[in-house]
């Protein structure tokens, strides 16, 4: 996908998972977040189906999330670290968020089967 045209498209962000941006979030190199935040939005277009594919780099790009292929450019490469990195964030959340519920049952346990002393 060397020659991905993505002029006049803006610049991709997903301020959901990343509200510091790709390039502070430690999980991109440099030109891993350039390459995200430049070719991103068509990207994302192409991979969710909203965008058919016009050239063969766009026809490659869907090939390599249908498993027809391999990734094998840089940005199929950098869409594939993108959607792993987006599944640790959200196992981690999915997991704080369970920990925390685990902890108010626990508590809310520890209430109810608390024996006081009359005085």
């Amino acid at each position: 996908m060397a020659n991905l045209n993505s002029e006049g498209m803006g610049k991709f962000y997903d301020d959901k998972n990343f509200p510091q941006g790709f390039h502070r979030s430690g999980d991109f190199t440099r030109k891993q977040a350039d390459i995200l935040t430049g070719s991103g939005r068509l990207m994302s277009e192409l991979f969710s189906g909203r965008r058919q594919p016009q050239t063969e780099d766009e026809q490659s790009f869907v090939d390599a999330f249908s498993g027809l292929k391999e990734a094998l450019s840089e940005e199929e490469k950098v869409w594939k670290r993108y959607l792993k990195a987006i599944d640790r964030r959200n196992e981690y959340i999915t997991f704080l968020a369970c920990s925390q519920d685990q902890a108010a049952q626990s508590e809310e346990n520890k209430k109810s089967h608390h024996i006081g002393y009359g005085g």
